[in-house]
């Protein structure tokens, strides 16, 4: 599982002392993107590309390289933020968060807005970052990387039920909307509504037959609900996709459904 179609973005302004803000359409409606290099924002949002697609550590690689080009880049250390805390990572959200705090670039207001949060967040983890979020997707409505922050984070503050919502709103505003029927198809997993989890996952696959995620994640959902010979043949298909995907769990549903039979 994891955390919108990608236009290459468009660079608004440059100041040669200042910063470049982009953001990946030329609509006033989207929250703009600062840093000081315009090579960083492009790392960035393809980025957000891989790790929509489940592709983390190729996401994980573009931040950090983004942040080679421009070290106060705040949005690239939100992104690791947001990873950090999908993936637990506590000593490495302790250092991020400090990193984007420590920014000393000029922001954006909704940049503004996340960093102030941040500094909430990190006097006292109850203060949860969904609310900023919430404020900027009222801020720009347009924006699917804000509907795509808002979303995660009610998932992993577990308010699945409102993270659906968010989730379908990006699927309506998105022309590339496959990798979230794979969110939807965690949330009704998590949710046990296993009908549309379901028809969620094989929505994903129709969308984006060529990509190893629909298949890992319609075989998570198989593993899920213990029909194990189904979730081998979905992991063998996205390891034949790619040989970097799937493989252990294929090995797992084959040796459960192996002892099932004694």
């Amino acid at each position: 599982m994891k955390k919108i179609n990608l236009n290459l973005l468009l660079v608004l302004t440059f100041f040669m002392l200042g910063s470049v803000s982009g953001n990946r359409n030329n609509s006033g409606n989207v929250m703009p993107v600062t840093s000081t290099s315009g090579k960083a924002i492009e790392l960035y949002y393809k980025s957000i590309k891989a790790m929509e697609n489940a592709e983390n550590k190729q996401a994980i690689l573009l931040l950090d390289k983004a942040l080679k080009q421009d070290s106060c880049f705040f949005m690239a250390f939100f992104q690791q933020i947001m990873y950090d805390l999908y993936q637990d990572k506590e000593q490495e959200l302790k250092i991020h968060i400090e990193n984007a705090l420590n920014s000393n670039i000029k922001l954006s207001a909704g940049e503004q807005i996340l960093k102030k949060a941040l500094n909430s967040y990190q006097m006292n983890p109850k203060n949860q970052l969904s609310g900023a979020a919430k404020k900027l997707t009222e801020m720009y409505p347009a924006d699917i990387d804000i509907w795509y922050i808002l979303a995660s984070l009610q998932a992993m503050e577990k308010n699945y039920k409102e993270s659906l919502i968010s989730f379908q709103k990006i699927i309506e505003k998105s022309d590339n909307p496959g990798p979230f029927y794979n969110q939807v198809g965690y949330l009704n997993m998590f949710l046990e509504n296993y009908g549309a989890a379901e028809r969620a996952f094989n929505k994903y696959i129709k969308l984006n037959p060529n990509h190893p995620n629909p298949y890992d994640s319609k075989g998570d959902f198989y593993m899920h609900t213990e029909k194990y010979p189904q979730a081998y043949c979905n992991y063998m298909i996205a390891y034949a996709l790619n040989r970097d995907w799937s493989y252990d769990k294929a090995m797992r549903a084959k040796w459960k459904s192996i002892a099932r039979k004694y």
